[in-house]
């Protein structure tokens, strides 16, 4: 679907630690030219695993070395102190949301640190995307958030967790749902006949997965080839304020 423009929400760059995979910053832009994806949200994974301002530190400057990358700020609330501040600063800097791992950074959803810094977020007016692929992750993030006046994306739901996902992107106008693992046949379908199109968004995980799996379920699911262009692109477009890109060639 190479004629419509895509945005991809979900990318990283960086080294994974005990990993052979190549995820160099030039593998993903090399990927994102393949696989016609005109810009791309992306983090460090500095920011995840080592120390979350000098990985954001790392995202920006490839976001200055290349514009069609939008950087994302990842918040570890394990840190704490300092963090607050770190909100503040790259909403002001110019990032376009921030993002939380609370499985992959072992820290609980419902805990006091991560509800004080969706406040901190909120007052940047960013939106911000919470990984929540465990059972009962996307209740808690419910809680957590749903008094919120940004935008919430849930990331990493599966199989298992997507009934909970759409239970609670359905009880909630400013929550989303990123797409990246939703792979099963007929999962589209059922999802956008769920909560509508305009809340889906396409995500892939580059290069640390694969980008196919999920192009292919949006391009052959039984949907109106606009509301394909939504999910793309043109949803995440007017979620992050992110311009309109050319079509890759």
């Amino acid at each position: 679907m190479s004629d419509i423009p895509i945005t991809d929400i979900h990318t990283l760059f960086g080294t994974l630690p005990a990993s052979d995979l190549d995820t160099s910053l030039p593998t993903l832009l090399r990927v994102m030219r393949r696989q016609h994806v005109a810009q791309a949200l992306t983090y460090s994974l500095t920011a995840v695993q080592f120390d979350a301002a000098a990985g954001n530190d790392e995202a920006w400057q490839a976001h200055l070395a290349h514009p069609q990358l939008y950087p994302v700020a990842v918040v570890d609330p394990r840190r704490w102190v300092g963090c607050e501040d770190e909100i503040t600063r790259r909403g002001a800097q110019g990032f376009v949301a921030f993002r939380f791992f609370p499985q992959r950074q072992g820290w609980p959803i419902d805990g006091l640190p991560f509800c004080k810094l969706l406040r901190a977020v909120e007052r940047t007016g960013k939106p911000v995307i919470v990984t929540s692929g465990a059972a009962g992750d996307p209740t808690r993030l419910w809680h957590a958030a749903r008094d919120l006046s940004v935008p919430v994306v849930i990331s990493g739901v599966g199989y298992a967790v997507l009934g909970e996902a759409l239970a609670v992107v359905q009880e909630t106008p400013h929550f989303y749902l990123e797409m990246h693992t939703v792979t099963q046949p007929f999962q589209m379908e059922l999802t956008v006949e769920a909560v509508g199109v305009e809340r889906l968004l396409f995500g892939s995980m580059a290069p640390a997965q694969y980008i196919r799996p999920s192009l292919k379920m949006i391009e052959c699911a039984e949907i109106a080839a606009a509301d394909k262009a939504l999910i793309l692109g043109g949803n995440a477009r007017r979620l992050f304020a992110l311009p309109e890109p050319e079509v890759m060639p």
